[in-house]
């Protein structure tokens, strides 16, 4: 018996009786490597594979002291499928349930007219002359902050310089642009 068939068999107990260990650790020895590749080709998340193939032999123990199956492998991928089909079904309600219809007053949108776009164009043009007014290594501190969503210490270790060098420049660079606004 593999560790995965161990796993299982100490997962779901000893519910099954001592005959039947036999033909259980039997079955998981034969089919565990089908029943992967089933669920590899047909979920997204890879890391659910291993409990997947337990929810199979978790539910083949489960009808313990029922009739004898004629075709185990037909009846393990029919619980494979089954069990795919009941995912799909709790991943289809849980997604309804987050959905929310718009609503115009709740989302309420301003027109962009053609005077909100020369007022965004002076806007950004006005950001970046107080920019190219400011020392070349305060800017690229600036750009390296805002607008590539760096750290003040990624900032200090890609250009060699102290963290309190960063925040001088962020404090220097900050004041001059708020400085030109008012």
């Amino acid at each position: 018996m593999n560790d995965f068939q161990t796993k299982n068999m100490t997962k779901f107990g000893s519910k099954a009786a001592t005959a039947t260990d036999g033909q259980l650790s039997l079955l998981m020895a034969t089919y565990s490597r089908p029943l992967e590749r089933f669920f590899r080709r047909r979920v997204r998340v890879q890391a659910e594979v291993d409990d997947l193939i337990q929810e199979v032999f978790y539910r083949l123990i489960r009808r313990h002291g029922q009739s004898e199956i004629e075709n185990p492998q037909a009846y393990l991928f029919q619980i494979a499928a089954n069990i795919l089909r009941d995912r799909f079904r709790r991943e289809q309600k849980t997604r309804k349930d987050d959905h929310q219809l718009f609503d115009e007053a709740l989302h309420a949108h301003e027109d962009i007219s053609p005077e909100r776009i020369l007022i965004g164009r002076d806007q950004v043009r006005f950001l970046k002359n107080a920019m190219l007014e400011l020392p070349e290594k305060t800017q690229k501190i600036f750009i390296l902050q805002r607008f590539e969503d760096m750290k003040y210490h990624e900032i200090a270790v890609h250009l060699d310089i102290s963290v309190s060098t960063v925040e001088k420049h962020m404090m220097k660079a900050i004041k001059h642009i708020t400085g030109k606004v008012e």
